[in-house]
């Protein structure tokens, strides 16, 4: 997916805090690489309006 959103700092914020105290792996290990993706399919998302 490939989506538009308005950045917010406070947001980010909050969320690497909360993986920080409360999991334990970090936000990093969250992201998909794309060797597992053999057909990928984009959707254009815009939720920045």
């Amino acid at each position: 997916m490939n989506a538009k959103v308005n950045e917010n700092p406070q947001v980010m914020r909050d969320v690497k805090e909360k993986f920080l105290r409360y999991y334990t792996v970090t936000l990093n290990n969250y992201e998909v690489s794309g060797h597992y993706l053999p057909n990928p399919y984009v959707i254009e998302v815009d939720a920045t309006q």
